[in-house]
């Protein structure tokens, strides 16, 4: 199943400048990835019963990945 989400402009300027540096071929690869990585570190927090760390978890992944400052 998929879906068609809207991503802001600003962002997709900054993936495309961080993928330049990467081996991903397409905005579409990036997101998948960094999408499936938070996914995966969510329910790797889950099955450790720590909701705290979940959260920073997912907040640091996301920071080192470029999309929060």
């Amino acid at each position: 199943m998929s879906e068609e989400i809207v991503i802001p402009d600003e962002i997709i300027i900054k993936i495309e400048e961080r993928i330049e540096k990467t081996d991903f071929m397409t905005v579409e690869d990036y997101i998948n990835y960094v999408l499936t990585e938070a996914v995966y570190a969510a329910e790797r927090a889950k099955n450790d019963n720590d909701q705290s760390i979940e959260h920073a978890d997912i907040k640091d992944r996301l920071k080192t990945l470029g999309y929060l400052n």
